[in-house]
C-alpha cells in the first residue's frame, strides 16, 4: 500500500477511534451508578445485585478497552502524521508493549486489529446496558 493511502488509512482510523471517547465516559457513569445504588442500600435482592454486578464487570472491562482504543487513537494520529510504523514498532518494544514477532505489521492489519478492540468496546457497553435492561425489569415489573 502506499505511503499516502497509509497515511490516510491511519487518519481515519485515528478519527473513528477518537468519536469511541464519549461512549466510554457513558459506561463509566453506568458502572459507578449501580456502585452508588448498592452503597445507598437501594437494590433488593438477588436479582438486582446480580444485574448490578454485570454492570460492573462490564463496565470494567469497557474501561480497560476504552483506555486502549484512546491511546490507539493517538498512535494512529502519530501515524498520519510524520511517524513511521516502524518507529512506532521499536519504541513499543522498547517499552515492551510489543512482542518481536507482532512488529512489521501493514497498516491494514494494525487498523483491523483497533477495529476489534472498538467491537470489545462496543460489546462491553452492549453489556452493561443489557444488564440494565435486566435491572429495571427485575425493580418494576416482577
Amino acid at each position: 500500500m502506499p505511503e499516502s493511502q497509509q497515511r490516510d488509512l491511519a487518519k481515519l482510523v485515528a478519527t473513528l477511534l477518537g468519536n469511541a471517547a464519549p461512549l466510554r465516559w457513558f459506561s463509566a457513569v453506568l458502572m459507578l451508578a449501580p456502585l452508588l445504588l448498592l452503597w445507598g442500600g437501594k437494590l433488593q435482592g438477588w436479582p438486582e445485585l446480580l444485574s448490578a454486578l454485570l454492570m460492573v464487570l462490564f463496565g470494567l472491562a469497557g474501561q480497560y478497552f476504552g483506555l486502549r482504543v484512546a491511546l490507539d487513537a493517538k498512535l494512529f494520529a502519530a501515524l498520519a502524521g510524520e511517524h513511521s510504523c516502524e518507529r512506532l514498532d521499536h519504541s513499543m518494544q522498547q517499552l515492551g508493549w510489543l512482542k518481536e514477532e507482532q512488529a512489521g505489521r501493514s497498516m491494514l492489519q494494525r487498523a483491523q486489529g483497533a477495529q476489534a478492540l472498538l467491537k470489545r468496546l462496543f460489546l462491553c457497553f452492549a453489556g452493561q446496558a443489557a444488564a440494565l435492561v435486566l435491572l429495571l425489569v427485575w425493580r418494576f415489573f416482577l
